[in-house]
């Protein structure tokens, strides 16, 4: 099984939230709850509704405007998601509640090479690193590598499909070569 974070910067629309609410997706199970700052985290919970498993982020004081709360809610899915193409909505943890969601952003690292890029049909979805604001870098580790995504740019069902980037070398080699009767000797040395 895999282990993800999602990550949100949450601030009031003017009205007084002392909580965040959040719809897990079923592969998915939250493990821990955090908040920057630590103090505003007064505690978490899962709970049924309707069918659908909720998170609940209740907050040790009102979210305003002007002071976002960074949540960070820790799971693991049993899907195998080690394998791509992955569908968009399982990879996507949690769907926030009463919430205006500015960027839904997917950081993928590979653990077996940093040569991935993203396939044709999530181009659009791509954030370039120039593209990439002050508030996002928040939500993403210091010294990010990877393929970026803005999840909000996809249909749910969107296939997400990496390909090994083709790259070409070139090498000099030095080659000696004996043939003696019964004996054939090779040497090569790379360059």
């Amino acid at each position: 099984s895999n282990v993800g974070h999602a990550i949100a910067l949450v601030r009031s629309d003017g009205d007084s939230h002392f909580s965040v609410e959040a719809e897990i997706h079923p592969s998915w199970k939250i493990l821990s709850a955090e908040t920057q700052p630590a103090s505003a985290l007064e505690q978490w919970h899962v709970y049924q509704d309707g069918g659908r498993q909720v998170v609940r982020v209740q907050l040790s004081r009102a979210l305003r405007s002007d002071a976002p709360v960074r949540i960070e809610l820790n799971g693991r899915t049993t899907v195998d998601h080690d394998s791509l193409p992955a569908v968009a909505e399982g990879l996507r943890m949690l769907k926030f509640r009463n919430a205006t969601i500015a960027r839904s952003l997917l950081l993928i690292e590979s653990r077996e090479s940093p040569q991935l890029v993203p396939g044709e049909t999530m181009q659009e979805a791509l954030v370039d690193a120039d593209s990439v604001t002050a508030e996002d870098r928040e939500l993403l580790p210091q010294d990010w590598q990877g393929v970026l995504l803005d999840l909000s740019q996809l249909p749910a069902e969107s296939a997400l499909e990496l390909n090994p980037q083709r790259a070409t070398y070139t090498c000099e080699a030095h080659l000696e070569l004996r043939v003696l009767p019964d004996v054939n000797e090779h040497r090569f040395q790379l360059l």
